[in-house]
């Protein structure tokens, strides 16, 4: 071969070799774009569909192309190219970078809502269920409840809780009320329960007992699904509940039904308007229950029926829904009998009075109530009978909305009379000549609902007795 021959070749296979590892200038799989007039990695195919390939560009300076994650892609300055600008709020493909929303560590009320910015100037929003004040700090508006006007200012400590069971407390342990005991004027200590939220569940039944009323206050919603029972039992008195003001159960007499929303009624006599006297109504200033029934005729114990109790259901920041049931009812008085006093000899009386309903009190941002509230009055017992041993307790007033029955009598003894519920007054007890008169009915209670004034709460009246009282306004802050 001449030298010619083998010098050519050697050049054929130095093309050859340089045509097989030459980059492909399409490409931009190595990272990088090599020829002028493809400039640009379109890595995802985002601008023109092929991933990895490298493209022309022509394009409005400033224009935004789509973005990259957090990183815009920006036409330059000569419209030939894109820029990737770094997002340290986010990037939009429409407008590029977001732009900062807010003055970091910022609060303001916007329509609604508390609007708060954090350090890098991201708007965070919470929304408000009535409105957000601005003093002395944005915040959603919360009220200031009705004999407890600063319980809501501070948000509670403890957990949302749920009632599942049966769970008694009692209001006389301050151990129990775990956001204290606030005291009152004239009336006992306020008893707090105070929760972020808390929902009775379906067969759950929170019951109150003790010597003082009772206020369970949520920040968020406060919901009775089961029953929250603050009624008298027999002759003890529901919670926070008043001394008794019936007249007085003797041998020739009956006790006199207590009086709280209304008088009570008059006990039986021998004659008429020889029984005792139905108690006096109150006023409700503070909270407090019901009144018990009578004395006995030597004015050392209870023949009444017990006062219903005093609760209130608070939502600093929400609502209060009822769809199961809130009792604050009254106890029937206790039948006519022979009464043994431990120190003296022993006597007959007659039927004891019935005590009154007690207060049922809604407080929130709203109140709705689809079930039952109930405060009526307990019935009088009968007397007792000539040749019988006791007479016939009367009725509770727990949960109808029709009066306690009247104890009816078994052969000559007076009959109790029935206690108060809706608008029905309470009756008074039936006299006698043989055995000893019966008791009087006892009063109702009061329900009461209190809103901010531009909200009306949503009641159904035909599971309410009594009927609840005109609704009133509290401040929100």
């Amino acid at each position: 071969m001449s030298a010619r021959a083998l010098m050519a070749l050697i050049m054929v296979g130095e093309l050859a070799t340089t045509a097989c590892t030459r980059s492909n200038p399409v490409s931009c799989a190595d990272g990088y774009c090599q020829d002028p007039a493809l400039p640009f990695c379109d890595v995802d195919g985002a601008l023109e569909g092929n991933v990895m390939t490298c493209i022309a560009v022509d394009c409005t300076p400033g224009a935004v192309a789509g973005c990259r994650a957090d990183q815009a892609i920006v036409c330059n300055n000569a419209g030939d190219n894109y820029d990737l600008s770094h997002c340290d709020n986010g990037c939009d493909d429409a407008t590029g970078c977001i732009a900062k929303s807010c003055v970091p560590n910022t609060v303001r009320c916007g329509d609604r809502v508390v609007e708060q910015c954090d350090a890098n100037g991201v708007l965070h929003t919470a929304a408000c269920e009535q409105a957000c004040v601005s003093d002395p700090a944005p915040h959603c508006s919360y009220i200031s409840p009705q004999y407890l006007p600063n319980v809501c200012d501070v948000e509670a400590t403890e957990p949302a809780r749920e009632i599942l069971g049966q769970v008694t407390v009692d209001t006389s342990q301050a151990a129990n009320c775990n956001g204290g005991m606030v005291p009152q004027t004239v009336g006992r200590p306020i008893c707090v329960l105070r929760y972020k939220e808390m929902t009775v569940k379906s067969g759950g039944t929170l019951i109150a007992v003790g010597l003082n009323p009772i206020a369970i206050v949520t920040d968020g919603s406060l919901r009775v699904i089961g029953l929250v029972d603050a009624s008298a039992r027999s002759r003890l008195a529901g919670p926070g509940a008043l001394s008794g003001n019936g007249g007085q159960a003797t041998s020739i007499r009956g006790g006199g039904g207590a009086g709280f929303a209304t008088s009570g009624a008059a006990g039986g006599g021998v004659s008429a308007g020889t029984g005792g006297s139905g108690g006096i109504s109150n006023g409700q200033d503070e909270l407090f229950g019901g009144n018990n029934g009578s004395y006995s005729g030597l004015g050392d114990v209870y023949v009444g029926g017990g006062g219903g109790g005093a609760v209130a259901l608070i939502s600093c920041r929400d609502q209060v829904l009822i769809d199961g049931g809130v009792l604050a009812g009254g106890a029937g008085g206790q039948g006519g009998h022979v009464h043994v006093p431990p120190a003296t000899a022993s006597f007959v009386v007659g039927g004891g009075g019935g005590g009154s309903g007690g207060t049922i009190v809604l407080q929130g941002l709203n109140v709705v109530v689809s079930g039952t509230l109930n405060a009526n009055g307990g019935g009088g017992g009968c007397g007792k009978p000539s040749a019988g041993a006791v007479g016939v307790d009367g009725s509770d007033g727990k949960s109808s909305i029709a009066p306690p029955a009247a104890c009816t009598p078994s052969s000559n003894e007076g009959a109790g009379g029935s206690g108060g519920a809706a608008a029905l007054a309470p009756q008074p007890g039936g006299g006698a000549t043989v055995g000893t008169p019966g008791g009087g009915g006892g009063s109702v209670g009061f329900i009461r609902t209190f809103t901010p004034s531009t909200v009306i709460p949503s009641v159904n009246p035909t599971r309410v007795s009594p009927a609840v009282q005109p609704n009133m306004n509290v401040p929100v802050r």
